[in-house]
């Protein structure tokens, strides 16, 4: 694959040829995904951070060699939000959206690193950390105690820990699917007997970040064939972890285990 970067302070441009990597990931495998790792041996190694994240640089892809097989899997994009680019495999929250615009806080996300001397916490007080040096992501703690739930058959966690790099995606699209797919759950009635569990709890518009947004649409794309291989009674539900110290441990396993309780009986 062909990749241009174009400066837009210098009015350089320079052409590299970028190795892609299909089906590989730190945390999850995902299906017709082409990453390029940013490690030593890339041409983009020499770029920083806060530049690959700013409007400074613009990645135009071209694609060479794999035209037929990448146009059935994937789209090519010729902008990247910043949220595509991963650091370290860290998950922190430091792109904030604002009223005045996207908010990236470059100086904490060059900040991370990885150390593989650091022991994972023991009392955790938020619900995502980073996957790249502590061993259990946090919501670690929520999947197996719902793995305890007389109604849960199985409880997988996802994550697990990659070697520090960053990964540069090219999008993602599944072949004949459409652009969105809608949940059957009946969200509006499960929201009126969770918001008796808590209060807060509401119907989210947020799609999350890129792994947040494959998971969904890949579990509504598995559905959908499910339905239409004769299992009509498959169901996907998303749900977005709050930090522990907003929403105490104890008080989310109560609020999954109602979740659960409804999925099962619908």
């Amino acid at each position: 694959m062909t990749v241009i970067v174009l400066d837009r302070n210098f009015g350089r441009r320079e052409t590299h040829e970028l190795h892609l990597v299909r089906n590989v990931w730190p945390i999850i495998n995902l299906c017709n995904t082409l990453t390029h790792i940013i490690d030593e041996s890339s041409p983009l190694y020499h770029l920083s951070t806060s530049e690959l994240l700013s409007g400074d640089h613009f990645f135009v892809v071209l694609f060479t060699g794999q035209d037929d097989v990448i146009s059935d899997t994937m789209v090519a994009r010729k902008a990247y939000h910043a949220c595509d680019i991963l650091v370290d495999h860290h998950f922190e929250d430091n792109i904030t959206l604002t009223p005045d615009g996207l908010y990236i806080d470059l100086d904490a996300i060059n900040a991370t690193y990885c150390d593989s001397d650091l022991n994972p916490i023991e009392e955790p007080d938020r619900s995502f950390g980073k996957f790249g040096d502590i061993l259990e992501n946090l919501t670690t703690f929520l999947a197996t105690t719902l793995a305890e739930h007389p109604k849960v058959t199985e409880s997988h966690v996802l994550e697990d820990r990659g070697r520090p790099c960053n990964f540069l995606h090219f999008g993602i699209i599944h072949v004949g699917e459409p652009d969105d797919i809608t949940t059957s759950l009946p969200l509006e009635d499960m929201l009126k007997t969770l918001q008796a569990v808590d209060p807060r709890v509401d119907i989210s518009t947020d799609p999350g970040r890129y792994i947040c947004n494959y998971v969904y649409y890949r579990s509504l794309v598995w559905v959908k064939r499910q339905e239409a291989k004769g299992h009509p009674k498959h169901l996907a539900l998303f749900v977005h972890v709050p930090e522990f110290r907003n929403v105490a441990f104890n008080d989310q396993v109560a609020l999954a285990s109602k979740i659960v309780d409804l999925v099962a009986n619908l």
